[in-house]
C-alpha cells in the first residue's frame, strides 16, 4: 500500500482547516440572523461558547456581527442590538452592565497607510485594545475606533465618533466625540 505524498497531503489538510473555518463562519451567521426569543436565547448560549469570556445574563440581538470572537471578553448584563458590528482582531473588552445600540461599529483593527509610496492594501494592519468600563451605554450608529478605552459610567451619544479615550461619568457626543456633560462631574484637585 503506497503512503500519501507530502504534496497530496498538505493540500488536503490545508482545505480540511479552511473548510473547518467556513463551517464556523456559516454557523455563526445563521445563529445571529435567528430573530425573536429563540434567536436570543440561541445567541446567548452560543456567545458563552465562542467568546474569549463572557458572563450573564447577555441580550444579543438578530444580525449582529462579531469577528475573531475569541478576543471578545465580556461581563454580566450585556445588551447589544440589532446589526451591531464587533471587529475584536485587536482584543475587545466590555465591563458589566453595559448597552451596546443597535448598529453600533466597534474596531480594534486598522490599516495602515503610513507609506504613501506604496498601497494601503499592502502595508497590513495594526491591533490596539478597546475597553469598554461597567455601566457604559453607547448609542445607536456610534463608531469606537481602535486603542479606546470608555470609563465607567459613561454615556455615548447616538451617531457619535470615538477616536480617543473617555473619562469615567462623562457624556459625550459628536464627530468627532467629545465630552458635553457629566452624569458625575469629575472630583476638583483642591
Amino acid at each position: 500500500m503506497r503512503v500519501f505524498d507530502k504534496h497530496i497531503l498538505l493540500p488536503m489538510k490545508k482545505f480540511y482547516w479552511e473548510a473547518l473555518q467556513e463551517y464556523k463562519l456559516w454557523q455563526t451567521h445563521f445563529i445571529f440572523l435567528v430573530p425573536g426569543k429563540i434567536g436570543q436565547k440561541i445567541r446567548a448560549w452560543y456567545l458563552q461558547k465562542i467568546c474569549g469570556a463572557c458572563g450573564s445574563p447577555v441580550f444579543v440581538d438578530n444580525g449582529v456581527i462579531i469577528s475573531s470572537p475569541e478576543k471578545f471578553f465580556v461581563g454580566h448584563h450585556l445588551g447589544i442590538g440589532v446589526g451591531a458590528f464587533i471587529t475584536a482582531g485587536g482584543k475587545v473588552t466590555v465591563g458589566n452592565y453595559v448597552g451596546i445600540g443597535p448598529g453600533v461599529k466597534i474596531w480594534s483593527v486598522n490599516h495602515i497607510y503610513k507609506d504613501p509610496d506604496q498601497p494601503w492594501r499592502f502595508q497590513g494592519s495594526e491591533s490596539k485594545e478597546v475597553v469598554v468600563g461597567n455601566d457604559v451605554w453607547i448609542g445607536a450608529g456610534s463608531i469606537i475606533l481602535p486603542g479606546v478605552t470608555i470609563g465607567d459610567g459613561a454615556i455615548i451619544s447616538a451617531g457619535t465618533v470615538l477616536s480617543k479615550s473617555i473619562p469615567p461619568f462623562a457624556l459625550v457626543a459628536g464627530n468627532p466625540g467629545r465630552v458635553v456633560g457629566w452624569r458625575k462631574p469629575p472630583q476638583s484637585s483642591e
